[in-house]
């Protein structure tokens, strides 16, 4: 909340309307522009009424509620000296507004945005003119493909994993060594799934997180790129540590014991994991460029 000395409004900026009435990504039960949220409202801070309110995402799907405070300034617009106020949002757009009015000292237009009848979607969403602070367009969204990429990662994992816990009997890694000998193509899948989530080529994950890096590159932002990068050998040697003591050395005779016996039906779908991940990672099938594409232009990321 941010009022200046010389002016009674306390200015608020507010976050997505999930707080006070449902989920946020779903829209389906909220019908309607859901006034006051991602907005700034300005009250009275005399007598707590309301002056006036400016909302920047209608009906908002996308968790775009406004976190940072608003910033006040005095400066001189068309010849007048004008009290303004300033939100910078997760849209990527700065909205700079008269905050005695609301109204914005600079143009901001309400344009018609592609529609999803099941979530109930606003007509319209606000667009300040000129251009925003961050790019909103990419070829394909490298969060959107990792998703798929890690998603695919984790099937092989969680399915590999969940075939050794049964010939061990056990959640404990402390229990569970030599998982290539006892569950041979189980422990192969569990390390090859190790080698995929820390993006290791060939896997889907390398490239994914290989168009992550590179869009922070080209964008100049080293610093991020570069912790991205620590953060990325930190991962693979605390969890290749635990991972190799698992596939590897001799499993013990309780484990031995239990005849555990690999089933085309719990190896199966695991492998079916490990082919779509490794052919992520070589060639993007076309319905797949498609529908990342078209998800991207549902956000207003891509073109």
């Amino acid at each position: 909340m941010t009022t200046p000395r010389s002016c009674s409004l306390l200015n608020e900026p507010t976050a997505n309307r999930a707080f006070s009435s449902g989920p946020d990504l779903n829209g389906s039960v909220r019908a309607g522009d859901n006034l006051f949220s991602s907005s700034i409202v300005a009250i009275d801070a005399k007598t707590g009424k309301y002056r006036w309110h400016f909302q920047q995402v209608h009906h908002d799907l996308w968790d775009y509620d406004s976190p940072n405070p608003v910033v006040l300034f005095d400066a001189m617009y068309d010849g007048k000296l004008r009290k303004g106020i300033v939100e910078v949002s997760k849209t990527g757009f700065v909205y700079i507004l008269d905050r005695e009015t609301g109204k914005p000292l600079i143009g901001i237009e309400e344009r018609a945005v592609p529609q999803e009848p099941r979530q109930k979607t606003a007509a319209t969403q606000p667009y300040p003119i000129g251009d925003p602070v961050v790019p909103h367009e990419v070829d394909i969204t490298p969060e959107g493909f990792h998703l798929v990429n890690n998603g695919l990662a984790k099937g092989l994992l969680f399915l590999s994993a969940g075939n050794i816990h049964r010939a061990y009997g056990s959640k404990h890694t402390d229990n569970v060594t030599g998982a290539l000998r006892l569950a041979p193509a189980s422990g192969a899948l569990f390390l090859a799934g190790f080698f995929a989530i820390t993006g290791s080529p060939p896997f889907g994950p390398f490239m994914s997180e290989f168009t992550i890096l590179n869009a922070a590159v080209t964008g100049g932002r080293f610093a991020p790129a570069a912790l991205f990068l620590l953060m990325l050998a930190i991962v693979f040697i605390g969890m290749g540590a635990t991972v190799l003591r698992v596939v590897q050395g001799e499993p013990s005779e309780a484990a031995r014991a239990r005849g555990y016996k690999e089933r085309l039906l719990t190896v199966g779908p695991a492998v079916a994991f490990l082919v779509l991940v490794v052919l992520m990672g070589v060639y993007i099938p076309r319905p797949v460029s498609a529908l990342l594409h078209e998800a991207a232009a549902s956000l207003e990321l891509a073109r």
